[in-house]
């Protein structure tokens, strides 16, 4: 569970394990998460966090302790089929991306660094895709991301269109 996920913040993590809880159900996990229930406050204390972001937490801990249920994607409503490189991308480069990209750490290239990027770029973004989803130097597959695959290339998409 060390995984960074959009949504997963340290105030969640100290929420109990779910295991007995997940046959509540979706809706009844959801609810409680959103309203607070018994010593856990709203959103685990973390008033910060879309509804979104907290339900894809309560899907990732409902998963780990043995639940099937599915994620909303990144963006909302608009799905993961419509990943907006500057709505989804930007907002998965900024749940795990910008901590190496916006500093330049391990020698990733930094956001918009346009002579940085030229040769990842000369690849296409497919080719760029492909490396990235692979893992590339010190950066693990997908950047360590674990979302889907649209919202992974509208990540890639979103930082090759800043070194345009």
């Amino acid at each position: 569970m060390s995984r960074r996920r959009p949504g997963w913040r340290t105030e969640i993590r100290r929420c109990r394990r779910l295991g007995p809880r997940v046959a509540q159900g979706w809706d009844t996990l959801v609810k409680h998460a959103l309203e607070g229930f018994n010593a856990m406050p709203a959103k685990g204390g973390a008033a910060d966090l879309s509804d979104d972001e907290l339900k894809r937490a309560v899907a990732y801990m409902g998963n780990a302790a043995g639940g099937k249920f599915t994620e909303p994607p990144v963006g909302g409503a608009e799905g993961a089929a419509a990943a907006d490189p500057a709505v989804v991308g930007k907002k998965v480069y900024e749940s795990v991306c910008m901590a190496c990209h916006d500093s330049g750490a391990a020698g990733a290239p930094k956001f918009g660094d346009k002579a940085a990027w030229a040769p990842r770029l000369a690849k296409g973004v497919d080719g760029l895709l492909a490396s990235a989803a692979k893992g590339l130097n010190a950066m693990p597959p997908k950047g360590g991301y674990g979302g889907s695959d649209a919202e992974f290339k509208a990540a890639v998409e979103y930082l090759a269109n800043s070194a345009k």
